[in-house]
Parts: C-alpha cells; structure tokens; sequence
C-alpha cells in the first residue's frame, strides 16, 4: 500500500469528527507550524496558506483551540497513531524528546517530538501562557501532560524520554517510574550526588575530556 493511502486511513476517524472547515483549518495549521521553523519559513508558508498577518494566524488557532474538550481526545490519539505508523512502526521501544518553545510574546508550549534521521516529528504540544502562575504551576502542566501522552501512546512500548536540565527533580523520577516511561534528564555541575557515602557537586567529579565515570 502505498504511504500516503496508509496516513488516509489512519486519519479516517479524525476526519469524521470535524466539519470541513475545522478539517482544512487542521491541516493548514499543521502545515503552518510545520513550516514556522525560521522567520523566513514561517512568512512563506503563512503566504502559500493565507494572505493574512501572522496575528491573524494566531487568532485562527486560538479559535481552534477552544473547541469542545471532548472533541480533541480522538484528534490527538488520531493524530499519535498516525504518527507512529508512519515513522515508528512495530513494538520497540520509542524514544522521544521533551522541550519548551517560546513564541516571543505570546505564549510557550510544551512539545513531545519523534526523533527522526537528525530531524524531529511533533507528536503532542500543549499550550501555555508567558507566566503560569505560582510556584509549581509549571510543573503541574507537565505532569498533566505526560499524563495524558502516556495514555495515548500503546501501552505496550517501551518509551525512552529525553530532556534537559528543566525537567530534572528528584521527585520527578518516582513520577515518570509510575508512568513506566525510561527517562534521560540532563542535570547541572550544581546537582548533588551521593558517592561511597559522600555527598558532591557533580562538577567535582567530572571525568577527564574523552573519559566516562558511572556510579549507582
């Protein structure tokens, strides 16, 4: 079969559940965000779509985003499969990358990627806005956010989850364990460790240029 015949019908059930015009807004989006990756990218793809401002742009989304909950569950575990299908098809493990964007000064959002040949695949992004309130806040729509991938992800894979030094934590580890997602967190020299008893700032323990060092 041919690949795009199978993201036909991978999509199928997405479709159904939107009326045309939610359904050409999707994939112009989609397309949009897929080409926002430089300026210059972002203004040509924004003229192939639409001769419209980018604030406009974003007025659509907005709009798009405030449909009824209830409707985005199916779009997105749609969305996932089709993704996996097509790029990360079988039972092993998946490995996938987790990263805040910001959007000058609009907003930030929280994306999970499908890494892919040097490039990366969306597979999930949750919106958030500049300030998120108080302590904790931002955290708390992490872990919502994983929440929420991992029950749209097979329950059966394996899944590897790298970020950077944002979303270390000693108490994330029992979180992302009870997920049962494997994790790569990158931490700073700052962070503490425990070795033969002692505690240490990891940097006075860095291995020497071109050396590894592993402990428990």
């Amino acid at each position: 079969m041919h690949p795009h015949d199978n993201t036909e019908r991978l999509l199928a059930p997405l479709r159904r559940r939107l009326s045309k015009p939610q359904w050409q807004n999707l994939l112009a989006l989609v397309l949009a965000i897929q080409w926002a990756r430089t300026l210059i990218q972002r203004q040509r793809g924004l003229s192939l779509l639409w001769a419209i401002s980018s604030d406009a742009c974003y007025r659509r989304l907005e709009r798009m985003l405030s449909w009824d909950p209830k409707l985005w569950e199916p779009l997105q575990r749609a969305w996932i499969r089709a993704v996996l299908a097509c790029f990360a098809p079988g039972s092993g493990r998946l490995t996938l990358l987790i990263d805040w964007t910001l959007h000058r000064d609009r907003c930030k959002s929280l994306w999970i990627m499908l890494p892919l040949g040097g490039r990366a695949v969306p597979l999930a992004f949750w919106l958030a806005p500049l300030e998120t309130g108080g302590t904790g806040t931002q955290r708390a729509l992490e872990d919502q956010a994983l929440t929420q991938l991992r029950a749209w992800l097979p329950a059966r894979r394996r899944v590897l989850l790298i970020g950077d030094r944002g979303f270390r934590g000693r108490d994330r580890r029992p979180f992302l364990k009870r997920l049962r997602f494997q994790f790569l967190l990158r931490v700073t020299g700052d962070t503490m460790v425990q070795i033969q008893g002692e505690w240490v700032r990891l940097r006075e323990v860095a291995p020497a240029l071109g050396q590894r060092r592993q402990w428990a």
